[in-house]
């Protein structure tokens, strides 16, 4: 499961929380206001920057897509 804490609910964080709800990712999201900066973690990853987690998220997407339409 995929454990997103930010620092405050905004549009830049909200978006974080779209795409997680949109790729149907397990998910956990908390607000932590004493967080300057989102803190994702994906099992062995850790990503803390707003501009990492959505190329993360980009990344795992294009996975998912490739995966979908594999003909293995």
């Amino acid at each position: 499961m995929i454990k997103l804490e930010i620092p405050r609910r905004d549009e830049v964080h909200l978006a974080i929380v779209d795409t997680l709800t949109n790729l149907a990712l397990a998910h956990q999201v908390r607000v932590n206001s004493s967080l300057r900066e989102p803190i994702l973690t994906d099992v062995a990853v850790h990503f803390k920057c707003a501009e990492k987690i959505k190329a993360y998220l980009a990344e795992t997407e294009e996975e998912l897509h490739t995966w979908w339409y594999c003909a293995c």
